[in-house]
C-alpha cells in the first residue's frame, strides 16, 4: 500500500472501504452492512465535532487517567542511526491496557447514536448508560 502525503491514513482507503489494494480488506456478515454503514456515517461526523472531542478528552483525563507519558525507546534509536523513536505507556491508563481507549470511545459514540450497550471483543458488556453515565 502506498501512502498518500496530506491525507490521514484512516482516509486512505478505496470506495468499499478496503485497505491495501488486492490484498487486503475485510468481510462482513450481510446482517451488520446496514449497522457498519450507519457507525461509519456517525463517525465521520463526530470524528470533526468539537463537543464530541471535548466530551472524549473530559472521560480520557477522568476516567482513563490519560495522557500517559512517552518514553524515547534509546536503543532503537541508536539502531536506527539517531532517528528519535519514541512509545506511548499506554499500561500506565486504567486498566493496564489500550483497550480502555477503545472501549471508552466506543461507549460514547454508542450513546450518540441512541444505544444503551455496547458488546466488546470479549462478549463482555463494556458500558451500559447508567453504569458509565452515572444517572
Amino acid at each position: 500500500m502506498k501512502i498518500k502525503k496530506g491525507i490521514p491514513l484512516i482516509d486512505q482507503h478505496d470506495k468499499n472501504y478496503l485497505y491495501g489494494g488486492k490484498f487486503g480488506g475485510n468481510f462482513i456478515p450481510e446482517t451488520l452492512k446496514k449497522p457498519i454503514d450507519d457507525l461509519t456515517i456517525l463517525f465521520k461526523k463526530l470524528r470533526k465535532d468539537k463537543k464530541f472531542l471535548k466530551e472524549r478528552d473530559y472521560h480520557f483525563k477522568n476516567y482513563v487517567g490519560a495522557p500517559t507519558p512517552f518514553i524515547k525507546l534509546e536503543n532503537l534509536t541508536k539502531h536506527l542511526g539517531g532517528a528519535k523513536i519514541y512509545a506511548k505507556v499506554v499500561s500506565e491508563a486504567n486498566g493496564g491496557a489500550h483497550k480502555i481507549y477503545n472501549a471508552t470511545v466506543h461507549c460514547l459514540i454508542a450513546r450518540r447514536a441512541g444505544l444503551r450497550e455496547i458488546v466488546g471483543d470479549t462478549r463482555r458488556r463494556l458500558c451500559r448508560e447508567n453504569a458509565f453515565y452515572g444517572s
